[in-house]
């Protein structure tokens, strides 16, 4: 009679068989792959390939295969596809010039739209044909951003100075406060309120500007009509808490913390956008909207020109449909927008000196005044932001410094493409698989990855590369735009947007850091902090001027 335990050894044997095979074949593709294809690591899963590896420990594995690879090509494999890795600016840039003929972006982007953002399958091919028929297809061209950087900036300089309200009271404070760790340390003897707050950086920016964002981007009617167990910000940090688990098409029955709450969020967000879809349909077709939508017909003509936008081009898909694109840019805009200043404010608040360079680089632009008293009564800071000087190339070079060595440090943006044909790349100076640099052979029904932070972080590239230093040379710094469906305005739009925060919040706030920062988290976005980023704000004391000089 067998025994349970020979069953077992069996099984046991024969799964250890079947990963030394698989780790021997694979071993021995690698060796015999065509000339000038990425050297093809070995594995020992069948199937899975190298997931476990890239899930739990993606950003150091892909860092060391690339220095093995000595900064060149490499190839994994994932789900039974061969994924081709580059990193160099030159292979990338050729990636690029390839899109049209033999590499398809569109469909491993509808692949994250169906699984992270619930797009209808149904959708797909319809889709496909817009993406590829309209120059303006992508979320956030120039010609919305435009429109939407003029009415982004007023609100920036009406807001930046009530940032904190200094109240206690839930009531009296500013909706972004109310889900924001604050503490206020007693007022003195001679005030009624503290002027010194002890916040947790993190969260006040996070709801701040995710608060103004979408009140800029969708009309007030849905986020009033939003009204589930949390906010509609709330459920755009729930649904972003869990996107790399959305993106992998993970059931929300699985035990991983924070799973089930971002498919629920997920769920809210794009029941709002697509009642907001819905009734825009019934607008444009005369009838009137009914229920909570009913007061859109008076917004109509004041429509954001990102919601005109996505109603326009993707007219042809169903409200579903839109909503989902309508949460990509939303969520995209949010993640990108507020780590970037939160990075950028935190890491130049350590240094009084940065902090000095960079107000007295950006006086001329950023003017932040303090109006004479009105029968003994303080009126509210006033604040002009010149947002469109300061992001330009060349005009505060410290400061684009600061913002650029954010991005090198943080963004963790990749593109995907599937080879629809064998090309070559033209990568000059990307490593191949026969020890060739100039060219590199993708091969038909693979998979390229484009992953720009592997060359930001590279120790071959950047002396220190895990360090934040604004000082160091970073014209070899790979900005990681045009790869994803918020290419074309978006990235100038998300920098004119980041260096006027950073610029007015230093204008009108004594920021200081005074615990070590907290290390970045993973992300498919920009990385977030992994702890709570506590900071010490103050109101600086400006000068009284009809001239608006800056505060000392």
């Amino acid at each position: 009679m067998i025994s349970f335990a020979s069953i077992a050894l069996g099984l046991f044997s024969a799964i250890i068989l079947q990963l030394v095979v698989t780790r021997y074949t694979s071993d021995g593709a690698a060796k015999r792959g065509q000339t000038g294809t990425p050297t093809l690591l070995p594995h020992w899963i069948p199937y899975f390939g190298h997931l476990p590896r890239l899930l739990f420990q993606s950003d150091g594995f892909l860092g060391r295969r690339r220095k093995a690879a000595e900064g060149g090509a490499f190839a994994l494999t994932a789900m039974g596809r061969q994924y081709n890795i580059i990193s160099s600016p030159g292979s990338i840039a050729a990636a690029l010039e390839n899109a049209e003929s033999a590499l398809d972006y569109h469909e491993p982007a509808i692949n994250v739209l169906k699984a992270a953002f619930s797009f209808p399958k149904a959708d797909e091919t319809t889709l496909k044909a817009i993406l590829t028929s309209n120059e303006e297809r992508c979320i956030l061209p120039q010609s919305v951003t435009e429109h939407l950087t003029t009415t982004a900036l007023k609100t920036i300089q009406s807001t930046i100075p009530d940032l904190l309200s200094f109240m206690s009271n839930l009531i009296d404070q500013f909706p972004w406060e109310r889900y924001t760790i604050i503490s206020l340390p007693e007022a003195d003897s001679t005030s009624t309120t503290s002027d010194i707050a002890i916040v947790d950086l993190h969260l006040l920016l996070r709801n701040y500007i995710t608060h103004h964002l979408t009140r800029i981007l969708l009309p007030h009617s849905l986020l009033e009509s939003h009204t589930h167990a949390q906010s509609f910000v709330q459920d755009l940090w729930t649904m972003n808490a869990a996107l790399f688990q959305l993106t992998l098409g993970l059931p929300r029955w699985l035990p991983i913390p924070r799973l089930t709450s971002a498919h629920i969020a997920r769920r809210n967000l794009l029941w709002s956008l697509g009642g907001l879809f819905y009734a825009l349909d019934r607008v444009k077709r005369g009838e009137e909207p009914s229920g909570e939508w009913r007061d859109l017909d008076d917004e109509f003509a004041e429509l954001s020109p990102f919601v005109r936008h996505v109603q326009d081009v993707y007219g042809d898909l169903k409200p579903e449909a839109r909503a989902s694109m309508a949460l990509v840019g939303l969520l995209g805009l949010s993640v990108r927008l507020m780590r970037l200043v939160l990075w950028t404010v935190v890491h130049i608040a350590q240094s009084k000196s940065l902090v000095a360079r960079v107000r007295e680089e950006t006086k001329e632009n950023v003017r932040a005044t303090q109006p004479p008293l009105v029968f003994g009564v303080a009126e509210p800071v006033h604040l002009e932001i010149d947002g469109e000087v300061l992001a330009r190339e060349g005009s505060c070079p410290v400061l684009e410094s600061c913002y650029t060595e954010s991005v090198r440090l943080y963004d963790r943006s990749l593109g995907l493409a599937s080879v629809i044909q064998t090309c070559e790349l033209h990568a000059g100076g990307e490593g191949n698989s026969d020890g060739k640099k100039d060219t590199l052979v993708l091969e038909e029904d693979t998979m390229l990855a484009t992953v720009p932070y592997l060359h930001n972080l590279s120790e071959a590239v950047f002396d220190d590369p895990l360090q934040w230093n604004p000082d160091r040379q970073l014209k070899d710094t790979l900005l990681p735009d045009g790869l994803d469906l918020l290419a074309g305005g978006g990235a100038q739009f998300v920098k004119t947007l980041s260096v006027a925060l950073i610029a007015g919040v230093l204008a009108v706030w004594d920021v200081e850091i005074p615990h070590k920062i907290p290390k970045a988290g993973r992300s498919i976005t920009v990385a977030g902090p992994k702890g709570i980023v506590k900071a010490r704000l103050k109101r600086r004391e400006l000068r009284e001027s009809a001239q608006g000089a800056l505060g000392h």
